[in-house]
């Protein structure tokens, strides 16, 4: 007699647990700042609170599931199962190693993320059994890029934030007076990733209606708009992944394969070539791109060469015309009017008690200024009240977005002697008056970022002090400051690279099993992409997590909630449609 088989996961489990992970897809890109639920010291946020349920209801899926195909031995390598085990021991050791409290407290919130992002990649094949339920996911995850894509786009178009992006973000990226596409995320950076590892699943939605003629049609335009939005992140780096995955694709698909895959093959090829151009077109249309393609950030748009008197003697409470020479050593053109003029900017410090004075008059610039060029004209000096010594400090100032000293530390310096006399301008006196700079907002100061090579050095000297198990998932964006002898810092940057940040972070221990890890992941892509009977969302989620893979040598994303959900995502989304083996 045969046994009678278990009772079936009832329909509404199944189909609540696939609702809630359709609803995380699409609303990856939109989490908001403020918790939407607050039980004493736990916060989730709408995105963390719609994972938490989409994990619960994995589990209980999972339960009941339990032996069956689609469970864990048959789709997660042990080999896999180890190393994640091994990496978060270490994550969690070195988390309570870690110096301080507040260190001790960041990095085991951290661990936590991480090993939320695990379970998800771990749960996922039972949510989504079925190949219907798995597209479904990937076709919510493009939905959403396109929606954020959409809302970014109008905002770059405008050239104003927009205010109401403020509820899932702190403050809008910029780069210069540039607004960088980031729609509802902290940084253009996180916006571009999202996008590069999405649109390959577009592509793939494509692919399987490329048949249907106004279907067709409507998803090929999505993937044009799609790609033109990602260049306004102006990061280079996306570019570069996208590109280079595409080839990569269109090679490995071609080469010794099936007809079929080399049908695959020359598609990527071709959405290779629409990269390519709509790079060209870009360099040659924007000159935000071109800066952005000439140096890795904005401190080199503002660099400036003064020619002022050394010292001065000046009547306390003058207004005194004073001739400078001033030339644009850096990339940007000095505009004199617009939304963000520039102008020339001075402060004075008084040296007997070293205060600077409140007032920062600035002056306009009687034209435009290219990089290259030099411009002599006379300002009106206003002198301070009180006789003594000063320094009186020359800057540039971009109204709304910084001074120059700020980014590049050069300034020029005139000694000036303030006497009790007073002598008043003549009345035909040709200087450009001073403005008190009063009518535009305070810029406020930070630290400048570090360049990508001056973080890799601090990484190192911070695994040299503690090899074995690092500093703590996290940390190295609050510890990276006294190496610069700085009192304050962004804290909100990382290493800028993935493998730099995690050994720094856990240390031989736990990096190299987690990079471990990553090498099987990458042959495992490489090796489902050989198999003749490779589908196409394979392939675009191959694409999306080899896009992590690469962009991942110059950015750090799995400490960010939506970046890290994604990958972990289509790590799960991976495991679930692949073949059954070890």
């Amino acid at each position: 007699m045969t046994p009678p088989s278990p009772s079936p996961t009832p329909d509404w489990l199944a189909r609540l647990t696939w609702a809630s992970f359709l609803w995380l897809a699409f609303s990856l890109p939109f989490e908001t700042s403020v918790p939407w639920l607050r039980l004493g010291p736990l916060q989730l946020t709408n995105l963390e609170l719609t994972l938490t349920v989409a994990l619960g209801l994995a589990l209980a899926q999972a339960w009941r599931q339990r032996g069956k195909e689609a469970g864990i031995g048959g789709k997660i390598p042990p080999l896999w199962t180890r190393l994640w085990l091994v990496f978060m021991l270490a994550a969690l050791v070195s988390a309570l190693l870690a110096p301080t409290a507040e260190l001790r407290l960041n990095a085991l919130k951290a661990a936590g993320r991480t090993l939320t992002g695990l379970s998800l990649a771990w749960l996922l094949p039972y949510a989504a059994v079925t190949s219907r339920q798995r597209v479904g996911i990937l076709i919510s995850l493009v939905l959403g890029g396109l929606l954020m894509a959409a809302v970014g786009l109008l905002e770059v178009l405008r050239g104003i934030p927009l205010i109401w992006l403020d509820a899932f973000r702190t403050m809008p990226t910029t780069v210069g007076p540039f607004l960088r596409l980031s729609a509802s995320f902290d940084h253009a950076n996180q916006a571009a990733i999202y996008m590069e590892a999405t649109l390959p699943l577009l592509l793939a939605w494509l692919w399987t209606n490329r048949q249907r003629r106004w279907l067709a049609a409507i998803l090929a335009l999505a993937t044009l708009f799609y790609l033109e939005s990602s260049f306004f992140t102006y990061s280079r780096t996306a570019f570069v992944t996208l590109l280079a995955v595409s080839l990569l694709l269109c090679v490995w698909l071609w080469w010794r394969q099936q007809p079929a895959s080399q049908k695959m093959a020359a598609f990527w090829g071709g959405f290779a070539g629409i990269v390519l151009l709509a790079i060209l077109i870009n360099t040659a249309r924007s000159p935000v791109w071109n800066l952005r393609l000439r140096s890795e950030d904005d401190k080199t748009w503002y660099q400036v060469h003064f020619d002022v008197p050394a010292s001065l003697q000046l009547p306390a409470g003058d207004a005194v015309p004073i001739r400078i020479t001033i030339r644009n050593d850096g990339d940007l053109t000095w505009v004199n009017a617009g939304q963000n003029p520039i102008h020339i900017g001075a402060y004075w410090r008084r040296l007997s008690d070293g205060a600077e004075l409140p007032e920062r008059p600035r002056w306009h610039l009687e034209k435009a200024v290219r990089p290259g060029q030099q411009i002599s004209q006379i300002i009106t000096l206003p002198v301070p009240q009180t006789p003594g010594d000063y320094e009186l400090t020359w800057d540039m100032v971009q109204e709304y977005v910084t001074w120059f000293g700020d980014k590049t530390g050069q300034t020029a310096v005139t000694s000036v002697a303030v006497t009790g006399e007073l002598s008043l301008p003549t009345p035909t006196d040709p200087s450009l008056p001073a403005i008190t700079g009063e009518e535009f907002v305070p810029i406020t100061v930070t630290a400048p970022i570090p360049v990508r090579r001056v973080l890799w050095q601090i990484a190192w000297q911070q695994f040299l002090q503690r090899p074995w198990l690092g500093i703590g998932l996290d940390n190295f964006r609050l510890t990276y400051g006294p190496f610069l002898d700085a009192n304050a810092w962004d804290k909100t940057i990382h290493t800028n690279n993935w493998y730099i940040e995690t050994l720094v972070s856990v240390g031989v221990l736990g990096g190299l099993p987690f990079l471990a890890w990553l090498g099987l992941l990458a042959m495992a892509l490489l090796r489902q992409l050989r198999r003749p009977q490779v589908a196409i969302w394979q392939v675009g989620v191959a694409a999306g997590l080899l896009a992590y893979l690469l962009h991942g040598l110059l950015d750090y994303f799995l400490m960010f909630n939506a970046t890290a959900v994604l990958f972990w995502l289509l790590v799960g989304l991976w495991l679930a449609q692949r073949e059954p083996t070890a």
